[in-house]
Order: C-alpha cells, then structure tokens, then sequence
C-alpha cells in the first residue's frame, strides 16, 4: 500500500531533518540516499531501506519500478514541490529518494551498562602458573625460557 504526503506533515519534518542534522539522522538511526547509482547499489547490495518516496504525478521509468518492486519497504507517494525540496533540486525533481538505516555503532550498539555475574560457568579460566604439578610422581622442572 502506497501512502500519500502532500503537505509538511510530521513524517515529512522527520525526512527534512535527517537532511541536514547529522544528529537527527544519529538519533534516528536512518539517513537519505539521493541518485540512480546510490539507490541501485544500496538495493543491489541488501542496505535496509525503512522507506521508499516516489514522486507522486509521471508515470515511473523502469528503473524506478524495479526499484520498488525488488523493496519491502513502505513507498510513500509525496507532492511534487515537497519532493524537489527532500532532493535539494531547483530543476526537474527525481523519482525516488530511498531512506535508509544506519547500522550500529559501537557507542548505539548497547546502551546498557555491562552487567557482572558471579556464576562459575562464566568466569575467566584461571591463568596457567609455573607451580609445581599436584603429582608428587611428576617431578617439576621451570620453564625452558627461564
């Protein structure tokens, strides 16, 4: 199902923010991908894409129709004037803008604390020492290197 933005809803204010505010897009967990190659690439290559904006109006060209064929993403259809403004593009818009997500970072991985745990099954092994072997009939001998 392709839901329709024609006006500066909320959704779009999300999309325009990641634009320009690379702590939005941080806090977000998502960014924009403009371009044929960067979209193509993105979807060639398994990206997560957590949406897809089709320009609404024209019929679409092949590229873009595969595009949103080979995606389950959602596809919004969004005005002609508020796509220009997502694509930062003065002339004739483009078709698609992909939204992609961000992988993890090791500072958004886990936000929480480590935890400790006491238990025996998850304690570090004990470090190998050079004592004397509990075998009385093993005699014990130092290391080569020492």
């Amino acid at each position: 199902m392709v839901k329709r933005v024609s006006v500066r809803n909320a959704q779009f204010q999300q999309w325009h923010a990641l634009l320009g505010n690379r702590t939005k897009r941080q806090r977000a967990g998502e960014f924009l991908i403009h371009g044929v190659r960067p979209i193509t690439l993105a979807v060639e290559r398994g990206w997560p894409l957590t949406a897809v904006l089709r320009a609404e109006g024209p019929k679409l060209s092949g590229w873009a129709q595969g595009v949103l064929a080979a995606v389950e993403a959602p596809v919004y259809s969004v005005a002609a004037d508020l796509m220009a403004e997502l694509s930062e593009r003065a002339d004739d818009g483009v078709e698609l803008i992909a939204v992609g997500a961000m992988p993890p970072t090791p500072s958004t991985a886990s936000r929480s604390p480590p935890t400790c745990s006491s238990s025996p099954s998850t304690a570090p092994p004990a470090p190998a020492t050079s004592a004397p072997s509990p075998d009385p009939a093993t005699p014990w001998a130092p290391p080569p290197w020492s």
